[in-house]
């Protein structure tokens, strides 16, 4: 599917031209759209995500699926009281991973034309990469399984045996939600582990020149990429455990790059950063490209603050590294077409050089 990235709106209009004309091909089509929102973002104000998506769903039921994601932490008198604007930050569904057959996009950001002109560090493109295609979209659709279900009429429902996710128990929910999600996860290491033994060990591996005389013209690997989840809830903690173990192994003479949309690394991150004699170098956004939108708790979970409102933590972690004996910190910043830098001061350095991506 090919289609221009341009306003809400016409990203709407292009998905119905696009599922109209499968409907009207001489060959039955199989094209499926499922849509993964937060329910408290996606359904806030009167006009919003929900009432957007909502005549595709109603003109192609067999194909639209609109999946809202509520966490089951905002319930109760909490889910009575809060408003709108602040219900959100109770717990938020933050997976921006876009696919399209073989193609994956994992963002940072929503689909605005800028994110996808003048800020190179909101994405990355995976272009015909169908192992992590499969991954993300077997993971967006578990999501969507433990997610209320947009019908027609604009109401809500929970896929049928499964538990709901603020009215019913919170535990049975979780542990639900958790083997649904781990059972993804399992299976992508299972698929994982005989693709490493074929690639690695396999007795009958065919040669680089070989294959490609056997008309097999695909480059061989050479990068790899570990998709990391996060679902604290659904006691799914694997970004975290995997963050901090790279940060803990960083010894001298390991260059570590982080990238990050808002410079908001935890306390326990910026201690284990604060506490190796790596060298870090960490890519955030310009301030140039700093939304300017109102102010309030939702600046605060999705809003643009840029390099001017993280420079001040950056800024003081760059002080403090020199103290703390780190060899080398650095700060950049991205946007099209300038990138600008600012290091601190280099203290020692390795004598082995060894890197460390992240």
């Amino acid at each position: 599917m090919s289609c221009p990235w341009r306003a809400a709106s016409g990203q709407v209009d292009c998905l119905e031209s696009t599922l109209e004309k499968s409907l009207q091909a001489k060959f039955p089509s199989d094209l499926k759209v499922s849509i993964l929102l937060d329910f408290t973002r996606g359904s806030r104000g009167r006009k919003n995500s929900r009432t957007m998506l909502l005549p595709l769903l109603q003109r192609f039921p067999e194909q639209v699926r609109v999946s809202l994601f509520h966490t089951p932490n905002l319930r109760g008198l909490l889910r009575l009281l809060i408003p709108e604007r602040f219900n959100e930050t109770i717990g938020l569904q933050h997976m921006k991973v876009y696919l399209f057959d073989n193609n994956v996009i994992l963002s940072g950001a929503n689909l605005s034309d800028s994110y996808f002109t003048n800020r190179q560090d909101r994405y990355v493109f995976l272009q015909d990469c169908a192992e992590i295609a499969d991954f993300f979209t077997e993971l967006v659709d578990a999501v969507g399984d433990v997610s209320l279900q947009l019908q027609g009429d604009d109401t809500v429902r929970a896929v049928e045996g499964m538990v709901h996710p603020y009215k019913g128990d919170r535990a049975a929910y979780c542990r639900a939600a958790n083997k649904r999600v781990m059972d993804v996860i399992n299976s992508a290491r299972a698929r994982q582990q005989v693709l490493h033994a074929q690639t690695f060990h396999g007795d009958s591996l065919l040669t680089q020149e070989d294959a490609a005389a056997a008309g097999d013209r695909r480059p061989a690997p050479d990068t790899w990429i570990y998709p990391l989840i996060q679902m604290k809830p659904f006691e799914i903690q694997i970004d975290e455990i995997v963050t901090e173990t790279l940060l803990t192994e960083a010894e001298r003479g390991t260059k570590v790059y982080l990238t990050t949309g808002y410079f908001n690394l935890t306390q326990a991150y910026m201690d284990l950063v604060l506490g190796t004699r790596a060298e870090y170098q960490i890519l955030l956004a310009s301030p140039e490209v700093g939304s300017p939108g109102p102010g309030g708790p939702d600046r605060h979970s999705d809003g643009e603050p840029g390099l001017a409102a993280a420079a001040s933590p950056g800024m003081a972690l760059m002080k403090m590294t020199g103290m703390a004996g780190v060899s080398s910190f650095s700060l950049a910043s991205a946007m099209t077409p300038v990138w600008v830098s600012q290091r601190a001061p280099a203290g020692q350095h390795g004598e082995d050089g060894a890197e460390q991506f992240l």
